[in-house]
């Protein structure tokens, strides 16, 4: 009886020893998006003017994942709604890029292209989740899942901190954009730095419209396409680089136009380890075997 008792404890040894190697400090991952990578700037160019100028660092990027069915996206989507008209009123630099799911959970307003920036670079799995110049994110995984009142407060407050976090970060890039007349279609972006950038970087067009009404909503900015990407491997300081695209013949109900953004290209994630002490393994094996002492003489 007495051996039955003792071996019922045996297999609490393996748990105390890895236990005893885990160590104590350790902190949770910081909540950023699988994959992360800086947005340096977007250039926003409406498709009805030929050549713009764009100051330097260009705008701030708020990108979001929406569904037009999800009821909790409508009060994220006004707190941007209201973000975006401030930033115009105050010339201030903002601009919006709302992507849709496609074709799981099909949504009318989705693209795959635009689905797959979302859930293969950030990784997103809740609706709505919104990101500033790829780096900062707010989602509705942390947020009430009923519409109840204040949620766009809610947003509005987490998204004026995340734009304020963004404006603290320096920007080098100015760029010149220009669009052909009609019956070419071309797009053509000069982007110069005033400092050397290390690379690579990915320049990627999105075409969007705006607005957009559907289900009674008003959408702003709504991502219809994008461009091929184009990669930069260095930017060397006040050396000016130009890309081109065709920008092909799409019609669309709305306004539209073309952000196009500069970013820091995807990096593979590595797992890392915490490095472990040979004392701490050395610790760890005599409390164990201490441990296994007392239990049989118990």
């Amino acid at each position: 009886m007495i051996a039955e008792q003792n071996t019922k404890y045996v297999w609490i040894v393996p748990l105390v020893f890895i236990a005893l190697l885990h160590p104590v400090d350790a902190k949770p991952a910081p909540d950023v998006p699988a994959d992360a990578q800086r947005v340096l700037a977007a250039f926003v160019h409406p498709l009805d003017q030929d050549r713009i100028s764009h100051p330097e660092g260009g705008t701030r990027l708020v990108e979001i994942y929406t569904a037009s069915w999800c009821p909790v996206c409508a009060e994220a989507e006004r707190a941007l709604d209201r973000l975006f008209n401030e930033s115009i009123d105050a010339q201030d630099s903002m601009t919006l890029l709302a992507y849709h799911p496609w074709p799981d959970r099909s949504d009318p307003l989705g693209f795959a292209e635009g689905d797959a920036r979302m859930t293969e670079r950030f990784g997103a799995v809740a609706f709505p989740t919104i990101w500033v110049d790829g780096m900062w994110k707010d989602s509705a995984a942390t947020r009430p899942m009923d519409v109840s009142e204040g949620l766009e407060e809610v947003f509005y407050q987490s998204l004026q901190n995340m734009l304020g976090w963004a404006n603290d970060v320096p920007r080098d890039l100015t760029a010149l954009t220009e669009v052909g007349p009609s019956s070419e279609q071309g797009l053509a972006i000069t982007v110069t730095s005033s400092s050397s950038l290390a690379g690579p970087l990915v320049v990627t067009p999105v075409l969007w419209e705006d607005p957009v009404q559907h289900n009674e909503r008003v959408h702003r900015l709504v991502a219809r396409g994008t461009l091929e990407p184009h990669t930069i491997l260095k930017v060397e300081a006040d050396a000016p680089i130009r890309l081109t695209w065709n920008l092909g013949t799409e019609p669309a109900e709305g306004r539209l136009g073309v952000t196009i953004i500069v970013e820091e290209a995807p990096r593979r994630e590595t797992a890392t380890v915490p490095a472990v002490s040979v004392v701490s393994v050395l610790g760890a094996l005599v409390s164990a075997a201490v441990l296994t002492a007392a239990l049989r003489r118990a």
